[in-house]
């Protein structure tokens, strides 16, 4: 339903509830595209239509466009990127896949791309493909055949096949097909068949599930392959059915790109904080895009990071020189924005905040004597006063420092004191942009990351399709951890931890038993211990036999094997499998032991990964009450998980670190609130305000209806809730550090 912000029925004690209880500049980063949160146009509109203009340029290419989106941390990459989300969503105008923190090795880092993209494209589902952005992108094709037929009826599957294929063919009028594509357009169409025969009650979506694990990249065995038209190859090591290569995860990728195209929409991949990934997986990741580029028409990457370590990168030959020319085929270069620029950022954000308060006459007069209120312009023009260009990310810091100082007096002096005394007191000095300051940085830095932690967290549970199951990228996580905790001569992890080493095996040809081999020394007398880790997340029972039987006819066994499966994908154990499987757990709990990674504890890995790749990438900082910024490193975020001993609360990491068995997490506690009671609270108090946090809301609530729960539980329960609601379209959730921000969804 429609809604007049303007008359909410909110009064003066609203507002002072409002101003004191939420600070509107507290979010300085953005995480998640789907979620910008408050746009100036003006503000890098040039970058902005660049973007927009290479879309168009893309569709209208039988190439790909690469566009480069360097500059500065702080300088509103991440926003940009948002913002171009927008400008798709507005009218459904393009595909777009967003991809950042990627672990996985570069050898599958195409792989795992495919994934994450038709994971997105699928919306992570198992099932229920119906409304999906993939399938209506192949509904499309195949309807449209079909009318190009003659056919305006229900018609039988192989006369609906020759339509689609006729229409595949005419896709191809100005772009050679390889040999690759075709078995991904054949796939498609199982899918879509089945999805459509299972929605009209006539049949399952085995064949649509199938298709999908295919089309992702994973293994299939020889008889689910046959389901969906595919043979077994003659010279595979093991059975199963799987895209061999990378040409033929590009194979896929083009068939989805040229479908987006028939749908007049281009197909746009963008790639953030590249900077923040190991050299070796940005070679693999620019070689691979430079190949895709060249053979996709239709497609705009988008590749953004610091231009200082990218050019590094291409100095030195990490990127060479050709994947450069392609991927950087259009530079778009950020730049700080203006004192005009900076005023109206602020303000964007106070219209915002204060939009359900604006019938109040004393605050429409105070914001028409300052448009800053309650920041204020004196504030402003003192804080600027030596610089002429800023980056956006430091007014915001002034402003959320600046916010808190008016808090401050508002809960000294009474709402209606402070309204009337305001403005009050010398406004802030100004503050260098980046400063290395006095006070004890351990606890805040503690403080910062363990918010962003959850708030990547919060990311990954809002966006489960950014995270699907994968063997590779468990494995890379694990890697890139325990190369944070690898002893070294000024380390605190010299003591902390028995971790002496570990590498990836190479099996040569054949492929070998451990994707690590774990190296720790047992306390004491120094005793090496070799730990095998295994990741086995697959679906396939042949992959999971010779898997096992790897792992069972070892000519000589490590102290330990550890298998780790992840809970959406349970092991598949055949006759064969399950023999192998008890042979193995015969070994003893010593020798052998299955750990089953918990989507909480994946998502906890992929947080602790990217908090430390946001620091590397410039994207932390520590905003001190005085504004002062103080970047944190990436030595600094490893130096506090170390001190927090977050690696070692991390169950299957502590059974690498300290020579513990991998206990599992304990199951999550069941919800105690009433559900239904606080979905109508949550939506009641959004209707009067709009917008809100989930912090304030959970305290409100525990004040009106006391639950009996500690403040911290009442509020993850009550996240768990809004959670839902995002999903359900009710509100839109973004998350805000430790907790969400809500805003009501007048059209929901």
């Amino acid at each position: 339903m429609a809604m007049d912000r303007a008359n909410t029925g909110a009064d003066l004690t609203d507002l002072f509830d409002q101003l004191s209880q939420a600070n509107p500049f507290t979010t300085n980063r953005v995480d998640d595209p789907q979620r910008a949160g408050v746009t100036v146009q003006s503000i890098h509109q040039r970058a902005y239509r660049q973007l927009v203009t290479l879309a168009g340029q893309a569709h209208r290419q039988e190439s790909g466009v690469g566009a480069l989106l360097l500059g500065e941390a702080g300088i509103g990459k991440s926003h940009l990127l948002a913002r171009l989300y927008q400008w798709v969503s507005e009218a459904d105008r393009a595909v777009y896949v967003f991809l950042h923190n990627l672990q996985t090795s570069p050898e599958r880092l195409p792989r795992y791309i495919l994934k994450c993209v038709v994971s997105r494209l699928v919306e992570a589902r198992t099932h229920n493909f119906f409304d999906t952005p993939l399938y209506q992108l192949v509904k499309t094709i195949a309807t449209a055949g079909l009318k190009e037929s003659g056919s305006n009826g229900k018609v039988g599957r192989d006369r609906l096949k020759a339509a689609y294929d006729r229409k595949v063919q005419r896709l191809h009028t100005h772009h050679t097909p390889g040999s690759d594509e075709q078995p991904a357009f054949d796939v498609l169409f199982r899918f879509f068949v089945s999805t459509y025969l299972a929605h009209d009650g006539k049949g399952d979506e085995g064949e649509a599930a199938l298709a999908v694990r295919w089309l992702m990249g994973e293994a299939l065995d020889p008889e689910e392959a046959k389901q969906i038209g595919l043979t077994t190859p003659d010279d595979s090591e093991e059975p199963v059915v799987q895209l061999p290569d990378n040409q033929a995860v590009e194979g896929v990728m083009v068939a989805l790109a040229l479908f987006a195209r028939y749908s007049q929409r281009p197909f746009i991949l963008c790639f953030d904080q590249v900077d923040n990934m190991d050299p070796p997986q940005i070679t693999a990741l620019s070689r691979f895009l430079h190949t895709l580029l060249d053979h996709t028409p239709n497609l705009l990457v988008v590749t953004a990071g610091l231009r200082t370590d990218l050019e590094l990168y291409r100095r030195e030959g990490v990127i060479s020189p050709a994947a450069w020319d392609r991927l950087a085929q259009e530079e778009i270069a950020m730049r700080r924005i203006n004192q005009e620029a900076a005023q109206q950022l602020l303000r964007a954000r106070l219209d915002e905040f204060l939009a359900p308060f604006t019938a109040l006459p004393e605050l429409s007069r105070q914001r028409h004597n300052d448009p800053l209120f309650p920041l204020g312009r004196p504030w402003f023009a003192e804080q600027t006063r030596d610089q002429l260009t800023f980056r956006p990310r430091d007014v915001i810091n002034w402003a959320k420092a600046r916010w808190q100082e008016e808090q401050d007096k508002l809960e000294e002096l009474g709402g209606s004191r402070w309204l009337a005394a305001w403005p009050h007191g010398t406004p802030t000095q100004p503050t260098s942009t980046v400063t290395t300051p006095t006070v004890a940085l351990d606890p805040l830095i503690d403080e910062l990351i363990e918010r962003k932690i959850k708030e990547q967290i919060g990311h990954r549970e809002l966006h489960p399709e950014g995270l699907p199951p994968d063997a590779d990228n468990i494995i890379g996580l694990l890697e890139g951890l325990l190369e944070q905790c690898l002893p070294a001569a000024d380390s605190a992890a010299d003591q902390r931890y028995t971790l002496h080493q570990y590498s990836r095996p190479s099996g040569g040809k054949r492929r070998p038993a451990f994707h690590l081999e774990v190296t720790e020394r047992r306390p004491g007398d120094g005793q090496p211990i070799q730990t095998g880790v295994t990741a086995l997340v697959t679906q396939s029972g042949q992959a999971t036999y010779h898997t096992l039987k790897r792992l069972a006819e070892l000519p000589q066994r490590p102290d330990h094997i550890l298998l780790v499966t992840e809970e959406r994908c349970p092991l598949r154990l055949g006759a064969q499998g399950d023999s192998l499987f008890r042979r193995l757990l015969a070994l003893g709990k010593a020798a052998f032991a299955e750990y089953r990674l918990s989507l909480e504890e994946y998502r906890l890995l992929d947080a602790l990964l990217a908090v430390v790749g946001h620091a590397r990438s410039g994207d932390l900082e520590l905003t001190l009450a005085s504004g002062q910024s103080h970047p944190v490193t990436a030595g600094e975020a490893i130096a506090s998980h170390h001190r927090c001993d977050r690696y070692r609360a991390i169950p299957l990491l502590n059974h690498l670190l300290s020579e513990q068995p991998a206990a599992e997490a304990d199951p999550t506690t069941a919800v105690a609130i009433d559900e239904a009671a606080v979905r109508r609270f949550i939506m009641a108090q959004l209707a009067m305000t709009m917008g809100m946090s989930s912090q304030e809301l959970a305290s409100k609530y525990g004040h009106q209806h006391p639950t009996g729960l500690a403040p911290a539980q009442l509020q993850q329960q009550v996240d768990q809730l809004v959670k839902a609601m995002d999903r359900e379209g009710l509100v839109k959730a973004t998350p805000m550090d430790d907790h969400f921000y809500l805003l009501f969804k007048v059209n929901p």
